[in-house]
């Protein structure tokens, strides 16, 4: 179980990786996808992947988050931004930490071992 620092940390590196993403590049454009570091959509988002990876379907995004099925729908074909509301919401529906949605989930999933193995030993 991750102790209060763990949790703190990983709360901290969420937040400032979503405004990290909020900005926008000096060409005025979001910033997008780094090419080469997996898939993603081109907001640099990996919500079609989680999805995949909770086995649910963009209905079930909709229904858990309120969302209407068009906002799912854009969110996950990068019609749409998304905004610090938008992740932790798409976060607590697919059981991930906002910054986690970045990541690839079978990155993330290393990444918590990881972590999870630093905690056991004392780190």
């Amino acid at each position: 179980m991750p102790s209060l620092v763990q949790i703190s940390v990983m709360s901290l590196i969420s937040l400032l990786i979503v405004d990290f993403v909020k900005r926008r590049s000096l060409t005025g454009r979001p910033l997008v996808h780094t090419p080469g570091m997996g898939t993603g959509n081109d907001l640099g988002w990996f919500i079609n992947e989680w999805l995949d990876f909770a086995d649910m379907k963009q209905k079930d995004l909709a229904h858990i988050t309120g969302w209407s099925k068009a906002k799912v729908s854009a969110l996950c074909n990068g019609r749409n931004g998304y905004s610090r509301e938008t992740v932790e919401g798409a976060a607590r529906a697919l059981g991930c930490h906002p910054f986690e949605l970045l990541i690839h989930p079978t990155r993330a999933v290393l990444l918590r071992r990881k972590v999870e193995e630093n905690a056991s030993d004392g780190r």
